[in-house]
């Protein structure tokens, strides 16, 4: 059926094949793989979406309410003064958990200025990552306003949109996984203003559903950023994917912006897609 698809040509019993068939055949199954066509992908690549989110819980509650955020550090604990495992073991090869999200107006160092939420997969078989889509919806109850106060950062003014978060893919070097300074950064969308994705909450007629078209018109105050890219990113067969998102917190009131100076992950819910096509 291959021979098929490139060429009308016949090779078998009493057919003759001399090179100028042969070079013909070849050259024509070349030029028909350098571009291929959606007909050849719709049936040999298998689309899946992996879908998670997170809501911080709010008021009174038991145990961690950080977790899975951390600090894009990795620190070591300490307890009692010193630290609680021997530093030279993994220190400093795993200092940071992805690249690229550092502000310059903002310390890098330290353990209150930044949080980061991680997720991975394993990809079994070779897959091309097609789509990223994230989410970070507000309403009465998670109030970010993703804009900047009275007291800016530098180069910031009053009212304009907030443009410090990231958003990383990146894939585990095959060789050393567990290394993150060997880690390929696929996607990297950083210090993009929050307006440009702002989600559009307007809809006519949104009363008229069932269940109701969460309208900002309607109940809640509905918001939001939906940042959604259209991306090409191959990975090969047994890689592990991460997906990373950073976000900072001006703790101390160091500046003015919509995250606040304590619990800036508490601020608005979340909701993530990863589209690929796996290799059927």
């Amino acid at each position: 059926m291959i021979r098929e698809l490139v060429r009308r040509l016949q090779f078998t019993d009493d057919t003759t094949i001399d090179g100028n068939r042969l070079d013909g055949f070849m050259q024509a199954f070349v030029d028909r793989f350098n571009e291929l066509t959606p007909r050849d992908l719709e049936r040999n690549w298998t689309e899946t979406v992996f879908v998670s989110g997170y809501q911080p819980v709010t008021g009174s509650t038991y145990g961690n309410s950080i977790l899975p955020w951390m600090n894009p550090i990795n620190l070591p604990a300490i307890y009692g003064g010193s630290p609680a495992v021997d530093e030279s073991l993994f220190y400093p090869t795993n200092e940071y958990r992805s690249k690229g999200w550092g502000l310059s107006y903002l310390p890098v160092g330290g353990t209150q200025y930044y949080y980061q939420w991680s997720s991975s997969f394993h990809v079994s078989k070779p897959t091309i990552i097609t789509k990223l889509m994230f989410v970070m919806r507000t309403d009465d109850d998670f109030t970010n306003t993703f804009v900047y106060g009275a007291n800016p950062p530098p180069g910031k003014s009053d009212g304009d949109s907030c443009d410090d978060f990231t958003v990383e893919l990146s894939v585990d070097n095959p060789f050393t996984q567990e290394n993150r300074s060997q880690t390929n950064t696929e996607v990297l969308r950083t210090k993009f203003p929050a307006a440009a994705w702002t989600m559009n909450t307007s809809i006519a007629g949104g009363d008229d559903m069932t269940p109701g078209y969460p309208n900002a018109d309607l109940t809640g105050n509905v918001r939001g950023v939906y940042v959604n890219l259209d991306v090409e990113v191959p990975v090969p067969q047994n890689a592990r994917v991460r997906l990373n998102l950073v976000i900072p917190q001006y703790t101390g009131e160091i500046y003015d912006a919509g995250w606040g100076d304590t619990d800036s992950f508490a601020k608005q819910y979340y909701s993530v897609a990863v589209s690929m096509l796996e290799k059927a």
